[in-house]
């Protein structure tokens, strides 16, 4: 081969720099207008040039997270990266791209937001999406997320064997030192990036969600308004939305969050989690395993998190004899009522501290959901000292249990209800089965209309009734049926918008009159 001359690596050199420079300066545009975004979408939607687009603009992005790594923790950098991420998803990808570069400019402004879903339902009547506002209603990110996570990781680490194969060969011996240098940089940038990936792409697609969610709740009812009736009826509808918020405010600014985790336990980023939550190795000693099931939960997509440990809101103890000792733990239940089924005396979550006086206080502070217990009696188990636990083998053995502050809840069946936490629970194991059937039999007793108490191995158990009126359909309700489970993926937005109530709101009233009447008041 023939050897390559200095005039023709100088050539190389300054075509290469052009075409990282013209491929990257993409993403970095950041004030692409609506014409720019669908010419890259369409062109995101074709093989292999839709692909030297993506490359194009998540060069710019992972170079710009590589150099400045103080960007790489921040939500939005990701946000615009998962938007980029999607067109190297055949077909859909391409056009997602474009609606999430629009999506972007959702903001508080009802106005500018009605503006957006303009432009987006524009967008993808020219993309040729069919019904383009069934197709928005229906766009759910969340269940891309391992597929984005899988396709970042390649692109990084095919980006670092590259660099790698650039400096082991002949051209590569020839760079500068300093050039040389800024390429392992962000090799090892993308390393880093490639890493996090895990952790910070479910964030952003949480974020770019909620934007989301924020042009679909514009599309009322399955009608887009500023296409049927013109601007003015879509600005009305959205400001009405706005008026809403005083609901969405009071979940965003929620102080009991739960402790929401998925993801394989052998991940580094899920175990430094794990153990800032709580001990982890106290499962092997025989503690209740916090982590024994993945379920979905409301308003959370597809993503599966572990059940047990988000209920907890924070730091989570573990309880054994000691700390049970002389404790009053409670579990409310009754025969069923008008939405929930009958409940049992006994089981695995009970409260703990001050035995709440009133339906509000339990309801709301315990987060027990109207659709989980209807109530009406109340069971105590007070334990006795430790010197006469340690006189019962079985029951030193039984008592270990996590206890924790109270998550909040979101409706499942019944949408418009949430619950905002903070009162304690114990999570605990079986009782000896002389204790648990004691248990049960005097909570089928009071079921049945005649209240008792005993006390097996020095526990003391008793039965009342809690003589709670209006315990169902009235705590933690959204006016007018809005569905508040979709607004879990948003709590963690806009945690200065504290408010002080959920339900009876005069602005939700004030925008269910805006909506012409198409709601129908909820039955208190």
């Amino acid at each position: 081969m023939a050897e390559i001359s200095l005039a023709e690596i100088k050539s190389i050199a300054a075509e290469t720099s052009d075409w990282i420079w013209g491929t990257a300066q993409g993403a970095f545009n950041e004030r692409q207008t609506t014409s720019q975004i669908i010419v890259d979408a369409v062109i995101g939607m074709i093989p292999l040039v839709g692909d030297a687009t993506a490359v194009r603009d998540l060069i710019a992005v992972t170079i710009r997270l590589c150099n400045e790594p103080q960007r790489r923790e921040q939500v939005f950098e990701w946000v615009l990266l998962v938007i980029l991420l999607f067109a190297l998803i055949p077909v859909a990808g391409g056009v997602i791209k474009g609606v999430g570069r629009l999506a972007l400019k959702v903001g508080k402004n009802a106005a500018e937001n009605s503006k957006v879903l303009t432009e987006t339902i524009q967008f993808l009547n020219r993309m040729g999406r069919g019904n383009a506002v069934k197709w928005l209603k229906q766009l759910d990110v969340l269940k891309y997320q391992n597929e984005l996570i899988g396709k970042f990781t390649d692109f990084c680490t095919s980006i670092a064997d590259t660099i790698s194969e650039v400096l082991k060969s002949r051209i590569g011996q020839l760079l500068s030192g300093d050039m040389r240098t800024k390429l392992q940089r962000v090799q090892t940038g993308l390393l880093t990036l490639r890493d996090l990936g895990g952790k910070m792409i479910p964030q952003a697609l949480k974020e770019l969600n909620a934007k989301l969610k924020v042009l679909q709740e514009l599309v009322y009812q399955g009608e887009v308004h500023t296409l049927a009736t013109g601007q003015k009826n879509l600005t009305r509808e959205a400001e009405a939305l706005m008026l809403r918020n005083e609901v969405r405010a009071a979940i965003k600014a929620g102080k009991w969050p739960q402790n929401l985790l998925s993801g394989k336990l052998t991940d580094p980023d899920v175990q430094k989690q794990l153990a800032d939550w709580f001990d982890r190795s106290k499962i092997a000693e025989g503690w209740p395993d916090l982590l024994r099931k993945q379920v979905e939960l409301p308003g959370h997509g597809k993503t599966k998190y572990y059940n047990s440990l988000c209920t907890f809101s924070g730091k989570i103890a573990a309880w054994g004899p000691e700390q049970f000792a002389g404790q009053t733990i409670y579990r409310a239940f009754g025969p069923g009522g008008k939405l929930a089924g009958p409940s049992n005396a006994g089981g695995y979550f009970w409260g703990a501290g001050a035995i709440p006086q009133n339906a509000k206080a339990w309801r709301e502070m315990a987060a027990v959901l109207d659709e989980w217990n209807a109530n009406g009696l109340i069971v105590l188990v007070t334990f006795p000292p430790l010197a006469r636990i340690q006189h019962e083998p079985e029951l030193m053995q039984a008592l270990k249990g996590w206890h924790g502050s109270i998550a909040e809840q979101f409706g499942d069946k019944i949408k418009n209800q949430f619950l905002a936490g903070g009162g304690k629970q114990v999570g605990m194991n079986d009782l000896p089965a002389t204790l648990a059937t004691k248990i049960t039999e005097l909570g089928e007793a009071a079921k049945a209309g005649k209240l008792g108490s005993g006390e097996v191995m020095g526990v003391r158990i008793e039965v009342r009734k809690t003589s709670w009126t209006e315990v169902e359909g009235k705590y933690g309700y959204a006016e007018g049926g809005e569905d508040l489970s979709r607004h879990a993926i948003t709590r963690q937005l806009e945690t200065d918008e504290i408010k002080s109530k959920v339900s009876n709101s005069a602005p939700v009233a004030a925008a269910r009159a805006g909506n012409q009447g198409k709601q129908k008041e909820t039955a208190r």
